[in-house]
Order: C-alpha cells, then structure tokens, then sequence
C-alpha cells in the first residue's frame, strides 16, 4: 500500500437524512405518559420557586425597619381588600347571567357567602355558580293583563261607557248600567 491511499472506507453521503416512515404508525412514544412527566416537572420547579419567593420576601421583611414593614403590611391588606370587592363583584355578575339565562330569581346576594363561588386565585368557580342556579326554582315573567300598559286584553267584555255616554240617561238607566258592569271603568273597579 502506498501512504496516499485512504484505508478508512468511503463516506456513505447518500443516507444523510434518516428513513421517513410514510405510514405514521413508527412513533411508539406514549405523549400522555410524557405529558403527565412533563407536567410533573413543571409543579416541581413551581412550587420550587414559590418557596424562593417566600424565601426572598422573609428576607426582605428581616432587613425592613418597622416604618416599612407597616407600609409593606398596609399595602398587603389593601391590596387583598381591593381584590375581595373585585372578586364579589365578578362572582355577583356571573351569578345575575347565570340566573337570567335560567330563568330564575336569585335571593339577596348581600346574604349570600360570596367568597365560596370563587377559588383561591380569585377565579369563578363555574361549578359551583351552576350548581347554586340549579336549586333555585323558575320565576314566571309573564306579566298580568294589567301589567302590560296596554288597557283591558282578553276576549269581548261588557262595552265601558264614558260620561258622554250617561248624558240624557235616566237614573234608572245608568243603575241599569252600572249592575251590568258598563261603568266600572269609570267607577275605577278595572
């Protein structure tokens, strides 16, 4: 053999990419498996930074003078007051839609505990909203013929005379009239 010559075999240029299986079924991972991994990992690194943070902020509150640590707590207290109202007027709007979509009635909602329809983060707990509007019972919205603003509704009645009406009727004629009930508009009775 002469020193040019190369003895490592020559390169196989022509597989560069890996074999493409056009069938969809080589991939055997089970991503529910990997997802439940990965989730895992993330409440792992999520409570490890919860902890840092708690950790910083007992730091923070070692190094404050007592001036600050009243402003730090003040500031705190406004803040989670800020956030109670907030949460109770979103739970109050969520329970009002709920309960026109229903149909129902809703009690008074200052008697009401409002802090058990939202989780600890300050969400609405949809279920507990629809489980509370499931046990109140419908409310009949129609309005009386009389709530309607649009005078005597249902079928033909006795005709209501007006005082042009009684003009030149005898006394007889308007007792008449009145026991037939032609003057009960005017006697205010409808």
């Amino acid at each position: 053999m002469s020193d040019n010559q190369n003895t490592n075999p020559p390169a196989d240029n022509d597989n560069t990419n890996p074999p493409v299986n056009d069938q969809g079924g080589g991939d055997d991972k089970d991503w529910k498996a990997e997802a439940e991994k990965w989730k895992g990992f993330s409440r792992k690194h999520e409570d490890a930074v919860k902890k840092l943070r708690e950790e910083v902020e007992n730091l923070k509150n070692a190094s404050m003078s007592d001036a600050e640590k009243a402003l730090a707590d003040a500031r705190k207290e406004g803040e989670s007051s800020g956030l109670k109202k907030a949460i109770e007027r979103v739970v109050k709007a969520e329970l009002k839609a709920a309960a026109a979509e229903k149909g129902v009635k809703l009690p008074d909602l200052d008697a009401l505990n409002l802090a058990k329809f939202a989780d600890d983060d300050g969400e609405v707990d949809s279920d507990a909203v629809e489980k509370f509007i499931s046990t109140l019972s419908p409310v009949n919205n129609f309005a009386s013929g009389k709530d309607l603003g649009i005078g005597k509704t249902g079928g033909p009645g006795v005709r209501q005379w007006t005082r042009d009406d009684l003009k030149g009727k005898s006394h007889q004629e308007i007792v008449q009239a009145r026991k037939a009930g032609h003057l009960d508009q005017l006697l205010g009775r409808e």
